[in-house]
């Protein structure tokens, strides 16, 4: 499996999570997913056109607010260095949404949802005066959320007793179904070998007949 595609209620949209690779926490196996890109690439659909960017506006009554992930990971210098003090926190292991996924069961074992909310003043924006006059064609943070959700030791240990006498359970049902079917195998190749014995005819015993007669 190398992607995943679930609607999200905050994004109001599909998105698309790609697979990074594997880790493993409390001693689970889990493959990675991560947020694609794609989410916050120009989309007409959405009327995006700034990379970095997931415009939202239309969803929260045409106020310009548009999703990000935190500290604007991603996002074109141009915009970064326009707010002194957001891009300088960018830490990539908190910045980006990911999810991990149990191969076996499939069950989320962690998830890891990071995002920044932004207001943007176009260039073209009208309605400033003496007292109200930023600088224009910016992004400007308004908060950034995080949240955590992970396996406990309990779960894991739960987890591992689960998945050992499941293996245990598959192998030894496996190893059944094996062991019949080769005796059933052997069982009718004894079968087949006497019928073919109790047909043939002895050859001493056909030349004594011939002889008589």
């Amino acid at each position: 499996v190398k992607d995943l595609y679930t609607f999200d209620s905050t994004y109001l949209r599909t998105l698309h999570l790609q697979r990074t690779g594997s880790v493993e926490y409390r001693g689970v196996p889990m493959w990675r997913f991560m947020l694609s890109n794609d989410t916050l690439m120009p989309d007409p659909v959405y009327y995006q056109t700034i990379p970095g960017f997931a415009n939202s506006t239309s969803f929260h009554e045409f106020c310009p607010i548009f999703y990000s992930n935190p500290h604007w990971a991603g996002v074109e210098d141009y915009y970064a260095d326009k707010v002194i003090g957001v891009k300088e926190n960018r830490n990539y292991l908190t910045d980006y949404s990911v999810i991990d996924v149990e191969p076996i069961t499939g069950m989320v074992m962690h998830v890891n949802e990071s995002l920044q909310v932004n207001v943007f003043l176009k260039a073209d924006y009208d309605h400033l005066n003496l007292y109200y006059s930023p600088p224009l064609d910016t992004f400007y943070p308004i908060i950034i959320v995080y949240k955590e959700s992970t396996l406990s030791k309990e779960n894991a240990a739960e987890y591992q007793i689960g998945i050992v006498w499941g293996t245990w359970f598959q192998t030894f049902s496996f190893g059944l179904w094996l062991g019949i079917c080769l005796i059933s195998l052997v069982f009718a190749l004894i079968v087949f070998i006497k019928l073919l014995r109790r047909n043939e005819t002895n050859p001493v015993e056909a030349l004594f007949d011939e002889t008589t007669n």
